[in-house]
């Protein structure tokens, strides 16, 4: 499938507050993409950024009971941190829409981060932390951020903050995070 979600569709999944949300991350993805030159296609951009977030406001009964049903595979532990089980059913609904691989993977890793991801994943991962919506972050975090040189050098930097915040707070890290963490530090 190509071309955005549709709004009907989308809003019959989101509340208004995450649909401004998946607006914000939509029109950063564009953004991210142009700053970083990595050509990647406007379609998959916006299919990424409005529905990453197509699945968060289910309940959790609703979500666990979607994953059972359609089989879908967790890292150990994940069933555990209900606020992350929206990544994996989201990306099984946007696949069953019909939206392509880099698509669903990158809907799939945007909570934990993974080297599966690709440059499409990067950027709604990057764009999905640095939402202007969000209060965790000052405008001068932001900014700082945003000056990194690469996508990669981005995420490297949303991760390490990311893990930091983990650890403080007793936290499970996730295999692929970690992996992608070890992999962007190399570089």
């Amino acid at each position: 499938m190509s071309g955005p979600i549709d709004f009907t569709a989308l809003e019959a999944h989101l509340t208004p507050k995450r649909l401004r949300h998946s607006l914000a991350v939509t029109a950063l993805c564009l953004r991210l993409n142009e700053r970083y030159r990595l050509g990647l296609a406007d379609d998959d951009l916006q299919a990424v950024g409005l529905g990453h977030d197509i699945a968060r406001s289910w309940s959790e009964e609703r979500l666990r009971s979607y994953i059972v049903k359609h089989e879908i595979a967790l890292y150990p532990g994940e069933e555990a941190v209900v606020d992350l089980l929206h990544a994996p059913v989201g990306a099984h609904l946007l696949k069953t829409m019909g939206y392509n691989k880099d698509v669903v993977q990158a809907i799939r890793y945007h909570t934990l981060g993974s080297i599966e991801m690709g440059a499409l994943g990067f950027v709604l991962f990057a764009s999905d932390y640095l939402d202007p919506n969000r209060t965790f972050l000052t405008e001068e975090d932001r900014k700082t951020l945003l000056e990194e040189p690469t996508i990669e050098a981005l995420v490297f930097r949303i991760l390490e903050r990311n893990v930091r915040y983990l650890d403080a707070e007793g936290k499970q890290i996730f295999e692929p995070t970690r992996e992608l963490l070890a992999v962007l530090g190399g570089k």
